[in-house]
């Protein structure tokens, strides 16, 4: 499956497509298929390396 991700901070170009390892659902849990996803500028900053304090 492909994701995009990061592993470090910084600006765009820290992005990257990357092949991820498909999810199960375990016992008691369901798995759904999404047809869209949002970024919000909270996204950004995190990101960036400012959002994760509150």
């Amino acid at each position: 499956m492909k994701a995009v991700t990061f592993s470090s901070f910084g600006p765009p170009e820290v992005l990257a497509l990357s092949e991820v390892e498909e999810p199960n659902a375990g016992y008691g849990e369901v798995r759904i298929r999404v047809q869209a996803a949002g970024v919000l500028p909270y996204d950004c900053m995190v990101r960036r390396g400012r959002g994760h304090r509150f």
